[in-house]
């Protein structure tokens, strides 16, 4: 199979109840560290572990290659993951939005919302600027107007997160997200295994920015990156990445900053005849066992459109990027 792919995952969940986290990520951004294990084991009887550099603009006659990238900066990705990495020799590409690093207790509106369905029993009835929502009966309804109230402008973004957060604070405690601190993103950068890559300074959807703050966006991101680790930037994935998150304008503006390449969330096997700053990256699915994975990986072209399809509808009710 002489092929190339690039995985993306958010989050590694600790195998054991012992190994606790420090702040709160939804389940559904975190892959089981046995499976993540299981899934790297298989992986490495069978391709090649590559960097983003190795993989872009080289077509693959050698077996499989396989780029690893995780997104966000969630600290797991390095307390649980290193160990991973450092046994297969895995080199992996760690995009981290430094909004989430600097402020521990601004926990990121994907994982509020999970939260807030978590302890909807306890919440009950929500109001929220003109919305109201049972959420022991509409918990759909309320992911559905959430996603859409975030993928808006920073105004009504910004302002529906302060009110979210303030609606559900007299019922229960909010708590601090589970992002790395800026000293282990330091300390990471040391690894041989971890790259840094740009996301943006506080995970912004492209295409609902004007054009001058997607480019503050991606500039005090990066610089902040480089700050933390006193190393170039060289890669940047767009926040969600799917193809209604990324516009011309914002590609040009990621090119302009002088990144070797850019990544999305949209499936499909890296090729010559990819433009570098929309390269395909496919998100492994954190329900997937072993086999799904497996096959998947075989079929990747053969389940692209269905993968199409299914995230059309997954957008209707969560957050999947």
């Amino acid at each position: 199979m002489n092929k190339s792919i690039i995985l993306a995952y958010h989050s590694i969940m600790p195998s054991s109840d012992d190994e606790n986290r420090c702040g709160y990520v939804s389940n559904s951004q975190s892959i089981p560290s046995d499976m993540f294990e299981a899934q790297m084991d298989w992986l490495n009887d069978r391709a090649q572990f590559v960097t983003l550099d190795e993989i872009i603009g080289n077509e693959s006659d050698d077996g499989l290659k396989v780029c690893v990238t995780f997104d966000d900066g969630y600290l797991d990705n390095i307390s649980i993951g290193i160990d991973i990495f450092e046994k297969y020799n895995i080199p992996i590409t760690w995009f981290v939005c430094p909004k989430f690093i600097k402020d521990r207790n601004h926990i990121p509106w994907w994982d509020l919302v999970s939260f807030i369905c978590d302890k909807k029993k306890k919440i009950g009835y929500l109001k929220v600027g003109n919305m109201s929502v049972d959420l022991s009966k509409n918990i759909s309804q309320f992911r559905r107007i959430a996603r859409q109230k975030f993928m808006a402008d920073r105004k009504t973004r910004d302002k529906f997160y302060r009110e979210l957060r303030a609606a559900c604070e007299g019922s229960v405690e909010v708590p601090m997200n589970a992002f790395a601190d800026s000293s282990t993103v330091h300390a990471a950068t040391n690894s041989e295994w971890v790259e840094l890559g740009a996301h943006t300074a506080t995970h912004v959807n492209a295409a609902s920015e004007s054009q001058d703050s997607f480019a503050e966006e991606v500039h005090l991101g990066c610089e902040q990156l480089k700050k933390w680790s006193n190393q170039s930037v060289d890669w940047f994935a767009y926040p969600y990445g799917g193809g209604d998150h990324i516009s011309a304008a914002s590609q040009d503006i990621v090119r302009q900053h002088g990144f070797t390449g850019a990544v999305t969330t949209m499936p499909g096997y890296v090729h010559e005849r990819n433009d570098n700053f929309t390269i395909p990256r496919w998100t492994v699915p954190t329900s997937w066992g072993i086999t799904k994975f497996k096959s998947s990986i075989y079929g990747l072209h053969a389940t692209r459109n269905l993968g199409k399809i299914k995230k059309k509808i997954s957008n209707l009710f969560w957050f999947d990027g």
